[in-house]
């Protein structure tokens, strides 16, 4: 009904900000799980390993590609609910790496 679909609408709009905030920080944050400002939503990144080498364009950039996927999780009815968006953001190259 209504009230699922709120609460799925919450849960789409939780993970584009979490993912907006990656994608501006250009790199993974510490902690990879956590608690949504929005009261029932917990959320967590898993970054993605690829089994491609990089591009030598890219492996010469300080900009590397993760291909990571973020998990919103949430409660209904007794239930579990989640939704999950894969995206490939470019962050910061770690130094050495």
């Amino acid at each position: 009904g209504l009230a699922r679909s709120v609460r799925f609408d919450e849960a789409v709009l939780i993970a584009e900000s979490r993912l907006a905030e990656l994608a501006a920080a250009k790199r993974l944050p510490q902690v990879l799980n956590g608690v949504a400002d929005v009261s029932g939503y917990g959320w967590r990144i898993e970054p993605i390993a690829s089994d491609s080498p990089e591009p030598p364009e890219i492996a010469a950039s300080p900009l590397r590609v993760q291909l990571i996927k973020l998990v919103v999780t949430w409660d209904e009815k007794g239930r579990r609910r989640d939704i999950a968006i894969e995206r490939v953001l470019l962050l910061q190259r770690e130094p050495g790496g």
